[in-house]
């Protein structure tokens, strides 16, 4: 396969699919911890909302988008007397990968100016479906996909000429070791391995990696792990022991201590 040809195709071939769209109304009790297991958008529509998320505390308005990745452990709650918004969940398709935005990371908050005509597209097509109204499914499927990318060329669009397409580049030169992880979360990896999927020398390739992911090889490995053990975790079929074995893990303490220390609490109270 010839990646720096075909790069990562997500604008022709990846498709949205969107699994539900809803509207949620809460007092000022309201508080929930949780995780997405696909993924999600919060349209705040009156009052104001709070997230906690990957350590990083932001206080929503109305006209406020979130993005949220599956698997990743938050906090919402309203410091008002209610709140109201929207919340859409959706797959991000390509081939049998249903969560193809993770090579392009760009989840969280997103102010109301910055995506008005996407914004009112999506609450417009929102609107038509609770009327029913003919092709409201598509319309809201077509403005939640232009608000996607509008989000994802915000992030990685800069002046310099030509960036795109290098970060582009970039991120297709590091798709093979990506895809090495997904496929061996199930035993140790060795950063020689991943260095070895990309024909890199194995400190260019730590640093290519921070410089292109944002972390090191050696965290995207823990982060990667550790969302594969939620996953597992919320099935309520394995015990903790079960779950660190099938994430690469031997020692139950050692899995137990990276866990608490990626989402704050102890994987036995999952």
């Amino acid at each position: 396969m010839n990646t720096q040809k075909n790069s990562i195709p997500l604008t022709g071939s990846m498709q949205i699919n969107i699994k539900y769209a809803l509207s949620a109304t809460h007092d000022h009790k309201w508080y929930e911890v949780k995780t997405k297991s696909e993924y999600a958008i919060f349209i705040i529509q009156e009052g104001i909302v709070n997230i906690e998320y990957n350590k990083t505390r932001y206080t929503l308005h109305p006209g406020d988008v979130f993005l949220f990745y599956p698997q990743i452990l938050y906090q919402a709650f309203t410091p008002s007397e209610s709140c109201r918004f929207i919340f859409i969940h959706f797959d991000a398709i390509l081939g049998h990968n249903h969560q193809a935005l993770h090579f392009y990371p760009f989840d969280g908050h997103y102010p109301a100016n910055q995506f008005t005509h996407e914004l009112d597209s999506m609450c417009s097509g929102f609107l038509s479906m609770q009327n029913r109204e003919p092709f409201a499914e598509l319309s809201l499927n077509g403005s939640l996909t232009l608000f996607l990318a509008s989000a994802m060329k915000l992030k990685y669009e800069v002046n310099e000429a030509g960036s795109v397409s290098t970060q582009k580049n970039a991120l297709a030169r590091l798709q093979p070791s990506l895809i090495y992880i997904g496929e061996h979360i199930h035993e140790p990896i060795s950063i020689h391995e991943l260095a070895d999927s990309v024909r890199l020398s194995e400190k260019y390739f730590i640093s290519f990696f921070k410089k292109v992911i944002g972390i090191t090889p050696t965290n995207y490995i823990i982060q990667a792990k550790m969302k594969k053990a939620l996953e597992y975790l919320h099935e309520h079929k394995y015990s903790v022991k079960e779950v660190a074995t099938l994430v690469g893990y031997s020692d139950i303490y050692t899995f137990s201590k990276v866990f608490k220390k990626v989402y704050g609490i102890s994987p036995s109270k999952i």
